[in-house]
C-alpha cells in the first residue's frame, strides 16, 4: 500500500469526523491538477465518511440535529470540489435522497458547473430526483437548463408538472416551497407585491399551466395559514392568478384566508425596548479575572507564535546548508518539537483560547487559525527534507505529539512525493534530477513551495 493510502486509512482512527474529512479534502486539493482521478476517488471516500458519521449519530442524542447540520455543512464543499474534477461523479453522489435536495442555491451551483460541460447530465439527474417528487433540487436544475438549453428545460418542465399532478399536498412538507420556486422561474417578474402573478406563456403550454396552477391552489388550501405560506409574496396576487383556472378554488382560498394575518412581529417602539443590562456584583468581580486570564494566555501564545515563526524560517535556511544527514535530521526534529510545544500549550489552555477547536483533546484542523501557519511550515520543511532522505522524512513524522498532526504531516509528505515523482517523469533528460529520483540521499532537488 502506498504512503498516501496508508495515511488516509490510518486517519479513520481519528475521533473527529471533521478532521478525517478535512485531511482527505486537503489531499484531494493538492492532487487535483496532476492526479484528478485519484483526487476524485479520495473525495468519494470523504463523502462515504460523512454518510458513516451521520449514520452513527445516536438517535436520542439532544445534539443530534446540531451534529447532523454540521456534517451536512461539511458535505457540500466536498461536492463542490468533486464537481470540478468529475461532474458525473458529483451528480452520482447527489442521487440519494438527502438534505441538500432542499437547498436550491447549493444545487444551482452544482448544476451550473455540470451544465457548462454537459447539460444532458443535469436533465438526467433532475429526472432521477423527480421520481421521488418535485423538490428544490429539481427546480434548480430547471432554472439552470432554461439558460443553458431551453429545449431540455421545456422537456423537464413538462415532466415536473406531470409529477406534480401525482403528488398529494400533505405528503411532503417541502412540496409547496418547491412549487412556489418553480412558479417563480416561469413568472413574469413584476415584483413580489404585484397584484397578479403573470406566467411566461412560452414556459408551459396551457394544459400544463392549468395543472400547475390547480396543484398550487390545492397545496395552499391544505395550509393552515396560506398567507404565511407565500411570504414575502402576496397571497392575493396568487389568488388572482388561480381565478382564471379555477374560480371555485380561488373563492375557497379567499374564504380560508379571510381574517388571517401573518405572524410577523411588529417593530417595537423605543419605549418598548428592554432597559440596560444590570450586572450583579459577583459578575463584576469574576468577569475581570476571567478576562485577564484569557488575555494572559493569548499574549503568551502570541509570543510563542512569533518565536516559532522566526525559528522555522531559520531552520528552513539551515536545512539547505546542513553538512551531514545527522545535522539535517536534527533541523527537522527541532521544527517538530517547536510545533509540539505550541500544540501542547493550546490544548492545555483550550478553555481560555477556544474550547470548540480542541474537542476531546483533538485539534480541529483550520478551526484555530493561529496554529495553521506553523503546522503548514513544519510540513513543508519535512517535505523538503524528503528530497534528501525520503525514508527518514517518513520516520520523523512519528515525532509529532498529536496523532492528527502526524497524519496531517504524512499526507502532506505523501502528496509532495507523488507530485515530485510526476515532475521527474515529465522533466527533460537531466542526470542530476533522475539520479535524485532513484537515490534521494545523493542529490538535493528542492520542492517547489
Amino acid at each position: 500500500m502506498g504512503l498516501l493510502d496508508q495515511a488516509l486509512d490510518d486517519a479513520a482512527n481519528l475521533r473527529l469526523a471533521r478532521n478525517r474529512i478535512q485531511l482527505a479534502r486537503d489531499a484531494a486539493a493538492a492532487l487535483s491538477t496532476q492526479f484528478p482521478d485519484r483526487a476524485a476517488q479520495i473525495l468519494l471516500h470523504a463523502l462515504a465518511d460523512v454518510d458513516k458519521a451521520e449514520a452513527e449519530l445516536p438517535a436520542k442524542d439532544p445534539k443530534r440535529q446540531e451534529q447532523l447540520a454540521e456534517l451536512e455543512f461539511i458535505r457540500r464543499p466536498i461536492l463542490l470540489q468533486l464537481v470540478h474534477l468529475n461532474p458525473e461523479l458529483a451528480l452520482r453522489a447527489l442521487e440519494a435522497p438527502q438534505n441538500a435536495d432542499n437547498d436550491a442555491e447549493f444545487q444551482r451551483l452544482i448544476f451550473e458547473a455540470v451544465a457548462a460541460q454537459n447539460p444532458v447530465l443535469v436533465q438526467n439527474a433532475a429526472l432521477d430526483k423527480l421520481g421521488r417528487g418535485l423538490s428544490s433540487a429539481v427546480v434548480s436544475a430547471y432554472a439552470v437548463l432554461r439558460h443553458q438549453d431551453p429545449a431540455l428545460a421545456s422537456s423537464l418542465a413538462a415532466a415536473m408538472v406531470r409529477r406534480l399532478a401525482q403528488q398529494n399536498p400533505g405528503d411532503d412538507p417541502n412540496l409547496l416551497t418547491a412549487t412556489l420556486q418553480f412558479l417563480r422561474q416561469i413568472r413574469v417578474d413584476e415584483g413580489m407585491r404585484a397584484p397578479v402573478v403573470l406566467i411566461d406563456p412560452q414556459a408551459l403550454d396551457p394544459r400544463m399551466l392549468n395543472v400547475l396552477v390547480n396543484s398550487l391552489a390545492d397545496q395552499l388550501l391544505a395550509e393552515p395559514n396560506p398567507r404565511e405560506a407565500v411570504i414575502p409574496q402576496s397571497l392575493d396576487s396568487y389568488i388572482a392568478a388561480i381565478e382564471p383556472f379555477s374560480d371555485d378554488k380561488a373563492q375557497k382560498l379567499r374564504q380560508a384566508s379571510a381574517g388571517l394575518t401573518t405572524s410577523i412581529e411588529p417593530t417595537k417602539t423605543l419605549d418598548q425596548l428592554p432597559g440596560p443590562l444590570v450586572v450583579s456584583d459577583s459578575a463584576e468581580t469574576t468577569k475581570p479575572a476571567a478576562q485577564q486570564a484569557r488575555e494572559q494566555v493569548n499574549s503568551q501564545l502570541g509570543s510563542m507564535l512569533r518565536g516559532s515563526q522566526s525559528l522555522l524560517a531559520s531552520l528552513d535556511a539551515q536545512l539547505k546548508t546542513a553538512p551531514t544527514p545527522v545535522a539535517r535530521k536534527a533541523v527537522v526534529l527541532k521544527a517538530i518539537e517547536s510545533t509540539n510545544s505550541l500544540m501542547d500549550f493550546a490544548v492545555a489552555n483550550a478553555a481560555l483560547l477556544n474550547p470548540e477547536c480542541f474537542r476531546d483533546g483533538e485539534y480541529e484542523f483550520y478551526s484555530f487559525s493561529p496554529l495553521v501557519t506553523p503546522i503548514n511550515a513544519t510540513n513543508r520543511l519535512i517535505a523538503n527534507y524528503a528530497t534528501f532522505d525520503s525514508g527518514s522524512a517518513i520516520e520523523v513524522t512519528g515525532q509529532f505529539a498529536q496523532p492528527e498532526l502526524e497524519l496531517n504531516a504524512r499526507i502532506a509528505l505523501a502528496v509532495a512525493m507523488m507530485k515530485r515523482a510526476a515532475e521527474v517523469k515529465q522533466a527533460p533528460a537531466n542526470p542530476a534530477v533522475h539520479e535524485a529520483a532513484k537515490n534521494p540521499g545523493s542529490t538535493r532537488i528542492e520542492l517547489r513551495q
